[in-house]
């Protein structure tokens, strides 16, 4: 069993992270997924009391759909939080919970209710929204859908919480790893090959590993690219079929190195 794991992170973003992890077995990289998904503290609607409810979604629907809104907010934040078993209150408290108030009533033709018509009374924890959604027009989650004269009225808090305890405290959609991939290409057999057919092998590649250089010649441009598992595309080249696959192009998984991939919305 090695002793000295090492994480480096390959690309980081506001809602996804891809790290590689070297020196660890697959035990600890399976661990390290499961605990990412299901011992990392968030934040969730826990409680939902619904004063007036006249659309067409029954009061536990809504209820369900409101916990599995992702809310946003800084980890210092969520940490600060006390869980609600652990809290010294009767019954629910700012040190423990996020109070989020929803009245909205449709006096139009229709009216979509979404995640920001929730009004938090915390600053720093409301509703997140992606990158797609962080413009003027921007209208967030969709909670219900309101004709004419019905209305919504509720209030609801958020608690802290772990995605082992139920599904709507995951801090992420996906947390997914792989063996790094090792690829070698068998520039010999490539050179038989015409420009036009290098660049049609390049091409034929559907997640973009390989690409050419000035000088005419395939090299790897990226190889976290490369699919899990087998991998064999075949190619038309005149009379020939240049197999991209064994043989041809030699790839090996790398043991004890792993790339890793969480995301958030999308």
């Amino acid at each position: 069993m090695t002793t000295n794991p090492i994480i480096q992170i390959i690309n980081l973003k506001e809602d996804q992270i891809e790290f590689s992890l070297t020196g660890a077995d697959t035990s600890m990289a399976n661990a390290l997924r499961r605990i990412m998904l299901a011992e990392t503290p968030t934040m969730a609607i826990d409680i939902v009391e619904i004063e007036t409810n006249s659309t067409v979604l029954h009061d536990e629907f809504l209820a369900h759909r409101l916990g599995l809104i992702p809310l946003a907010a800084p980890q210092p934040i969520v940490e600060a939080f006390n869980y609600s078993r652990d809290c010294h209150c009767d019954d629910m408290c700012p040190a423990c919970s996020v109070r989020f108030d929803l009245d909205v009533h449709c006096d139009e033709e229709t009216m979509e209710v979404t995640s920001r018509d929730l009004l938090s009374n915390n600053g720093d924890v409301g509703p997140a929204i992606s990158a797609t959604e962080d413009q003027a027009d921007g209208r967030g989650i969709t909670i219900v859908k309101l004709r004419q004269g019905q209305e919504l009225k509720l209030t609801a808090y958020a608690r802290k919480g772990v995605g082992k305890e139920h599904a709507k405290w995951q801090p992420v959609c996906i947390s997914t790893y792989q063996f790094e991939p090792n690829i070698t290409i068998n520039f010999a057999l490539m050179e038989e090959l015409s420009v036009q057919q290098k660049n049609e092998w390049v091409e034929s590649c559907p997640r973009g590993v390989y690409k050419m250089n000035a000088l005419n010649q395939v090299n790897v441009d990226d190889k976290l690219k490369y699919a899990p598992g087998p991998f064999l595309l075949s190619l038309v080249v005149g009379r020939d079929i240049f197999t991209c696959g064994r043989g041809e192009l030699f790839q090996s998984l790398v043991q004890g190195s792993y790339v890793f991939m969480s995301g958030g919305l999308e």
